[in-house]
């Protein structure tokens, strides 16, 4: 007796292998770092494109290193520093990195309120602390997992529909549909052609 045919295995979409490298690299382009990017770009123009050559192997030499020794260890960075060197050396290193983030996040707040005040011409000092509720507000509202599907797609560029006409913009992008697909209440709204 031959055991009944099993259906081939269903393949992930493109957007579910996806994993948190996709998160990590479109978080680097955050509003301070455009900002920067903007005002060096304007300033110096191609002037100092020799850098690349000097640190983007040196960027991929850290990232690697990082990536090794947290995968033989099976622990972060902050754990097999206060392994080998002394206490004060890590809490003080664990401070820095605090203060930089902090100091990241605020001008990321900043940055969003500038670009806000550009595009609605409000109270400007309002919209700092608008956003940094906002912030607040979802990474204690949402869980993690419905975070990740959000900020994945987001990360991910907009798509068009085939069925859309070329000269018609699509009514909803790839991240509206897959949020959409997120409700169950909206399934058929995410699934309708442009």
């Amino acid at each position: 007796m031959t055991p009944p045919p099993q259906a081939p295995p269903r393949r992930a979409s493109f957007a579910s292998r996806l994993g948190p490298g996709l998160i990590t690299g479109a978080a680097d382009d955050d509003p301070s770092g455009i900002a920067t990017y903007s005002q060096a770009g304007a300033q110096f123009r191609f002037g100092l494109v020799w850098t690349l050559f000097l640190t983007t192997p040196l960027v991929i030499g850290i990232q690697m290193l990082s990536a090794r020794i947290g995968w033989v260890t099976g622990e972060g960075l902050a754990t097999n520093i206060d392994r080998l060197c002394p206490r004060w050396l890590t809490l003080s290193l664990i401070g820095l990195l605090v203060v930089a983030n902090t100091v990241n996040i605020a001008a990321d707040i900043a940055a969003m309120a500038d670009a806000l005040s550009l595009l609605v011409h409000g109270p400007e000092p309002l919209y700092a602390p608008a956003f940094g509720a906002l912030c607040i507000a979802r990474q204690v509202g949402f869980s993690y997992e419905r975070s990740v599907r959000i900020l994945k797609g987001l990360a991910l560029p907009p798509t068009r529909p085939a069925s859309c006409s070329a000269g018609r913009p699509a009514s909803r992008t790839a991240f509206a549909r897959r949020a959409a697909s997120l409700s169950s209440s909206s399934r058929q709204r995410a699934s309708a052609p442009c």
